[in-house]
């Protein structure tokens, strides 16, 4: 899945300052669109749009803030931009990295619909406990054990040993 590219990065300083240490943008020039009375009150170019990430408008289109800052300290559009920490709106250039689809999904939080509290870890109809991992789109099973704490062990090594983050599979 290819991102929407983003604008120039020379044309994004020209009109953004970044702050490296907070992750915030702000405008250099104030836009048309936004209100004298706005700037004034508040500088900063990204605003919540209810998911959890920025979004800045730039040239009549939105765009996802890490993006831009992405864009602005790199000079290339990333197809995925991972936040190291899971928050979506911290934009610290230090907890964002490149990344793609296999090594974003090492830093996923637990999906809502998980009933065993611990990913990659189910209990069988026959009361026995799996374990799994998957691993650039390829399900590995761990084994069976006769209890979810066994399960989890097997579950958090192999996570340990093939990378993946200790964020994952945390619940948000």
């Amino acid at each position: 899945m290819k991102a929407k590219p983003t604008p120039d990065a020379d044309a994004l300083k020209a009109a953004l300052r970044y702050d490296a240490s907070t992750g915030t943008l702000f405008w250099r020039v104030r836009p048309r669109s936004i209100s004298a009375a706005k700037f004034a009150v508040d500088p900063r170019a990204a605003w919540d749009a209810g998911d959890g990430y920025l979004r800045v408008g730039f040239n009549g289109k939105s765009y996802l803030a890490h993006r831009l800052i992405w864009k602005m300290a790199t000079g290339v559009d990333a197809d995925m931009i991972d936040h190291i920490d899971g928050n979506k709106a911290n934009n610290a250039l230090s907890n964002l990295r490149a990344v793609n689809r296999s090594q974003n999904s090492r830093n996923a939080k637990m999906y809502s619909t998980n009933t065993s509290g611990v990913v990659g870890v189910f209990e069988t109809p026959y009361g026995r406990w799996l374990a799994y991992i998957s691993v650039d789109g390829i399900r590995r099973n761990l084994g069976t054990f006769g209890t979810k704490e066994e399960a989890a062990e097997a579950r958090f090594r192999a996570a340990a040993k093939l990378g993946f983050s200790q964020r994952h599979g945390k619940a948000a």
